[in-house]
């Protein structure tokens, strides 16, 4: 049974304190179960809306707690090919699709100010960029990762140019300024053809970089993603 300690750090900050005044009125602890508190604090129980809110928000915080203990567990090889995938410029959304995982776990596994994911990060410095790439992504993970994209290059409009070019930008995770290119980018040099972006002063200056396929259609847009997307160099 999950005890309350074991989600506190999950319940919004505001109601912490409101629970633990409750709990000790009762002369319960962080070793109660939600269940047990929930049981106890029926309306007779619940001294104002204040107390009925962060009983709300413990059972959010077991909600999230549930959902964290029941999704996909990937293997390293897994997170090896993610990675792999990522730096040949698939975008975290369809790596995220494909593997059965959300969005900002693809994102911490190549984000280098991410402290998680240690395992996948060692495995590319071990091995470099291109040694991951060569064992991880074999015919058959391209296989899988083909059956989850959409067509894009419909939907791009090389002419839509007005921020292609040079910037110098600070994305909303770095601590200074990055030399940012937006450029678009043709089949004999990426994957599939599209607005893409390098980071000149990030992990990987001389890679093109795509983002989901919305930040594909045009420059503007690829702009936009690569300002959310880039982060300071490990």
């Amino acid at each position: 049974m999950t005890k309350v300690v074991d989600i506190m750090e999950l319940v919004f900050p505001a109601y912490r304190p409101v629970l633990t005044e409750m709990l000790d009125r009762e002369g319960m602890n962080g070793d109660t179960t939600v269940a047990q508190v929930f049981a106890h604090f029926l309306p007779d129980n619940i001294k104002s809306p204040e107390e009925r809110v962060a009983l709300g928000a413990l059972g959010g915080a077991l909600n999230k707690h549930t959902a964290n203990k029941f999704s996909p567990k990937l293997s390293l090889t897994k997170h090896c090919e993610i990675l792999a995938l990522y730096r040949m410029g698939y975008n975290a959304d369809l790596l995220a699709k494909a593997y059965g995982v959300d969005r900002k776990t693809v994102t911490h596994m190549y984000n280098p100010q991410s402290p998680k994911y240690k395992g996948v990060k060692g495995q590319e410095k071990i091995m470099g960029t291109d040694g991951l790439i060569r064992v991880y992504v074999t015919d058959v993970v391209l296989a899988h990762i083909k059956n989850f994209e959409t067509p894009v290059e419909e939907l791009s409009n090389k002419y839509a140019n007005k921020k292609e070019g040079v910037h110098l930008v600070q994305g909303i995770n770095c601590t200074f300024k990055h030399r940012l290119e937006i450029r678009w980018c043709e089949p004999d040099e990426v994957e599939v053809k599209g607005w893409y972006y390098k980071d000149m002063d990030g992990d990987f200056p001389e890679a093109w970089i795509r983002g989901d396929d919305d930040s594909m259609k045009n420059s503007q847009a690829c702009l936009n993603f690569a300002l959310k997307d880039i982060s300071d160099p490990l």
